[in-house]
């Protein structure tokens, strides 16, 4: 039986993982670069909200030469004096540079043979970007890293040890196999999977003896905007699984409620907090029955090259439980 149980829980985690695996990134535009009156197209990259072409192709395409000085490129469409671009004054760092634009309705030259909607090369006098550091980057990576919602694949262990538990003292190891897999369901909204799989030991009331195996599975589904402001939020069902392979070690019933986690990255911290509420609707009659609410605060501070300091209950066990009886509350920490 143990067996069986065993199969049943890795084949479910595997659907639950995977799939992610494969789909939970959109699959980029393919856009192309026309010039008017020119045979032939260029891709265009897209990568982090940015368009970029190849600007060897773009010289062949339009029949230009192309020559460098210092850090400056310089494309002469043929019929066109080469010149040499004026070097802007100390005083002021705006520089021109090119940058793919997409004209709407009335094209940008004065040309009549210009379609709408054409895809152009035109220069602009703002000032480019700073190109973000590895720095920012790290810190960046870091922060999704702490969000129980973001939109990154990851692939968490989570480690918790209790001391003194039961007659003679002995300690207790539930070790949380926890993968986040986000999937975009349209251009504003992700649905974030986050599944908590306990692999656990845990002491009976003797010396050396105990139970190990898997807990009950505990997978939650988050509605999330795929583009969030400063407060950043999800919610959504939560579900538990009675694949425990130890009567001692699960609830042995499947339980579901609602859930809900907000949370907001100001400078180096990262705040936030997970509840949810859940209640048993199938399983045997003489176990217990479920009506539990989880609440798990955050608070992260983030250093240099992606080193953090947290009180996260999602790292260490700080979580707050309260199980709801006909006559009495009972709280504990988990």
């Amino acid at each position: 039986m143990r067996e069986k149980l065993f199969k049943a829980v890795l084949m479910l985690v595997a659907l639950l993982v995977f799939p992610g695996l494969a789909w939970s990134q959109d699959a980029p535009q393919n856009l192309t670069l026309i010039v008017t009156g020119r045979p032939g197209q260029i891709p265009i990259l897209q990568m982090n909200g940015k368009s970029y072409v190849n600007i060897d192709a773009l010289a062949r395409l339009t029949n230009s030469s192309l020559s460098f000085k210092g850090n400056q490129v310089i494309l002469t469409p043929p019929g066109s004096a080469p010149s040499t671009p004026p070097v802007p004054p100390e005083s002021s760092d705006a520089r021109e540079h090119l940058m793919l634009v997409t004209t709407e309705g009335q094209p940008v030259d004065p040309q009549a043979s210009d379609p709408p909607g054409q895809t152009k090369l035109v220069a602009t006098g703002e000032k480019p970007a700073d190109p973000e550091s590895d720095e920012d980057r790290t810190a960046a990576l870091a922060k999704a890293a702490q969000n129980p919602i973001a939109n990154l694949i990851s692939f968490p262990l989570q480690n918790n040890t209790a001391f003194g538990i039961g007659p003679y003292e002995r300690a207790q190891n539930v070790l949380n196999i926890q993968p986040v897999i986000p999937f975009h369901i349209s251009e504003k909204w992700n649905l974030i999977t986050r599944t908590i799989l306990p692999v656990v030991w845990q002491p009976n009331d003797q010396p050396t003896q105990g139970w190990f195996g898997f807990g009950d599975l505990n997978p939650s589904l988050f509605l999330s905007p795929a583009k969030p402001g400063k407060l950043i939020w999800g919610v959504g069902p939560a579900f538990v699984f009675p694949t425990a392979t130890a009567e001692q070690l699960g609830q042995g019933k499947f339980s579901l409620g609602p859930s809900v986690v907000v949370l907001s990255t100001p400078g180096h911290w990262v705040l936030g907090a997970l509840i949810n509420n859940i209640w048993s609707v199938a399983g045997p009659h003489e176990r217990a029955v479920v009506n539990q609410m989880l609440l798990q605060w955050f608070v992260n501070y983030n250093m240099k090259k992606g080193w953090y300091f947290t009180t996260s209950p999602i790292g260490v066990p700080l979580a707050v439980t309260r199980r709801w009886f006909p006559s009495a509350v009972a709280w504990e920490g988990s």
